[in-house]
């Protein structure tokens, strides 16, 4: 991921290092928070998965920062 340098007066800009995978079923019914991202503005917490709740956590914050 390249970011580049922000501009005198510009936003400075945070990342989060990423990587693009195949996962299997048990893989996110095992986590306890769950984000869905396409872009920044696609950016949405997973609430609900099955019959268990969840709520936003901290790398989604920060996703969305």
């Amino acid at each position: 991921m390249v970011i580049p340098k922000p501009q005198p007066g510009g936003k400075t800009r945070t990342y989060v290092d990423v990587t693009e995978c195949k996962v299997d079923y048990a893989e996110p019914t095992d986590a306890d928070k769950l984000f869905s991202t396409a872009n920044y503005s696609k950016i949405m917490p997973c609430i609900r998965l099955d019959k268990r709740d969840l709520q936003p956590g901290p790398m989604f914050e920060r996703a969305r920062a």
